[in-house]
């Protein structure tokens, strides 16, 4: 599991996707978020270039545990599952259930 924590923002984008570059060359990325505090559009976007690479090579990336700035950050940046049509498996980083899309 790939914990990270704090605020993942501009900053600090390339540092995540090298980070995100290593673990996919490992293979399936299971992401804790669960302290995160603050995250911007440019590490989500990040995650969603990382969740479509890992699709394109055959491996996974996923969310095991999120904090709820992260929960509203993905929902106010409207990152739902049905944008993901460049994933061949059809798994998507933003499930509505793990992200309160369906209430």
């Amino acid at each position: 599991m790939l914990a990270l924590k704090g605020a993942l923002r501009v900053e600090s984008a390339a540092e995540i996707k090298e980070i995100l570059t290593g673990a996919l060359s490992r293979g399936r990325i299971v992401l804790d978020l669960g302290e995160v505090q603050e995250i911007d559009i440019s590490c989500l976007q990040l995650f969603c270039a990382a969740c479509r690479s890992a699709a394109r090579s055959g491996k996974s990336m996923s969310i095991a545990v999120c904090s709820e700035a992260f929960r509203q950050a993905v929902k106010a940046a409207g990152l739902f599952p049905d944008i993901c049509k460049e994933n061949p498996h059809g798994d998507c980083l933003w499930p509505d259930q793990a992200f309160g899309q369906d209430d």
